[in-house]
């Protein structure tokens, strides 16, 4: 896989979080400066410099932009409220706010906010004594694998650790790289499947057994070539379908009568796109993605 960045400490701190997770796969890194390219990463442009995510489809698939973190002096603390709150104006910009500037930029489909501050939230939650920091400005190496898992799974929707099992000791380098990896590919995939059940950490089985644990509709394949089926659990008198783009255009409404298992065809470039379900007894909200 093919990608360039234009940083300096901290992006290639975050490159060799990438290069821990492309490590446990069979996909290869390179990089190149001459297109095409599948992927950018950098700092988010709110606050203007030189080591900025690059928007530009001509070169690139996808670019990445994130938050700078807040310094070790505060940073350990601020981080747990980092989503959309700043210790004062002067701060650096946060995970929500990056997101709503790429939106109102017209930066998507292309770009992809990494929500910095919800994964350091996370590690400092589930991982005891971690060094967030590897000195008083830059990320530690937990930070940067669980920014790479997260990254790998919005390019590939694959899991880098499919077939590795949770380590036993939980104060063991092996399980913390472990959690790393996890938090990073469940916060990707709920993000792009607005789905807390993942096949990787809590797989499905089935359908059957993907709506006793979802208790709603239940949408496959997903991913899908554009052709999809809603399985609504039993024959609803009256569903209503509609789908968005990411920007809230509405794409495709249908109604359905007397139907359990609703088919439709999604006539969009691939991307990402938003599935409302309304029926009498159930009002459900899933992401989609046609390949």
């Amino acid at each position: 896989m093919k990608f360039n960045h234009n940083g300096t400490s901290t992006e290639y701190g975050i490159l060799n979080g990438l290069d821990r997770v492309f490590s446990e796969t069979q996909k290869t890194l390179e990089m190149m400066e001459v297109p095409p390219i599948h992927f950018n990463y950098g700092r988010s442009s709110m606050g203007g410099g030189t080591k900025e995510y690059i928007i530009d489809p001509k070169r690139f698939d996808f670019s990445f932009g994130f938050p700078l973190q807040d310094d070790r002096s505060t940073g350990e603390v601020s981080m747990l409220y980092g989503l959309d709150k700043r210790v004062s104006e002067k701060d650096v910009e946060t995970d929500l706010g990056v997101a709503r500037h790429m939106v109102r930029q017209g930066e998507l489909p292309q770009g992809r906010n990494v929500p910095l501050r919800t994964l350091i939230a996370q590690l400092l939650e589930n991982i005891p004594d971690i060094e967030i920091y590897s000195d008083d400005w830059h990320l530690g190496e937990d930070v940067n694998i669980a920014i790479g898992a997260y990254m790998y799974t919005m390019l590939t929707n694959d899991c880098a650790l499919a077939k590795q099992t949770e380590p036993t000791d939980t104060t063991s380098p092996e399980w913390r790289t472990w959690m790393s990896h996890k938090i990073g590919y469940t916060t990707a995939w709920t993000l792009m499947h607005m789905d807390g059940v993942n096949p990787c950490y809590n797989p499905k089985t089935d359908s059957v057994e993907q709506a006793k644990i979802a208790e709603g509709p239940v949408v496959y394949p997903n991913p899908s070539n554009g052709d999809f089926t809603i399985d609504m659990g039993k024959i609803m008198n009256k569903t209503f379908l509609s789908i968005t783009d990411l920007l809230g255009r509405v794409l495709l409404t249908k109604v359905f009568t007397n139907r359990q298992l609703l088919n439709f065809s999604l006539q969009e470039p691939a991307g990402v796109y938003v599935l409302t379900i309304e029926s009498k007894h159930t009002n459900s909200i899933i992401r989609i993605i046609k390949e």
